[in-house]
């Protein structure tokens, strides 16, 4: 829900958003280039969008690490609520070996099934994989109604 004049249509009482965490730096641009001097001004607008709109916003950078999935990748989450309920964030449940009441890290290694053959190799090159046909684009916003 990156327009908050969709919030302010359909209404829903919570709003979660997973993006990148430069999205908190986005700004105007000056010749094609971020304006270092409005650095972050456009999330801060959404920000407040959203809050004349009655909701309350918080946002975290979280590592999906953190909760048992194998990749170190930040994003960063934003919860906007306008239901009177607060806005709680999960405890992590994985850290370093032998940090005190976590699991540890998963590595993508123990997540993957090497019993299953792979359909192409370095050896091979990757062009010979197959490869699904791109998926059909879907109805967008201004196609249909977003209140029934």
């Amino acid at each position: 829900m990156d327009r908050p004049e969709v919030a302010g249509i359909a209404k829903p009482d919570v709003i979660v958003l997973e993006n990148v965490e430069e999205f908190k730096t986005w700004g105007p641009l000056v010749d094609n280039q971020p304006c270092p001097r409005r650095k972050g001004m456009t999330f801060k607008r959404w920000v407040t969008q959203l809050r004349n709109l009655g909701y309350v916003v918080d946002w975290r950078e979280l590592r999906a690490c953190d909760y048992g999935a194998p990749t170190i990748r930040k994003r960063l989450f934003v919860i906007a609520r306008r239901d009177g309920k607060r806005i709680l964030w999960p405890e992590p449940t994985h850290g370093p070996k032998g940090k005190l009441f976590l699991q540890p890290y998963r590595t993508a290694a123990e997540c993957i099934d090497w019993s299953i053959p792979c359909p192409f190799s370095v050896a091979k090159g990757l062009a010979r994989a197959e490869h699904p046909a791109p998926a059909q684009p879907g109805p967008t916003l201004k196609s249909r109604p977003l209140v029934q």
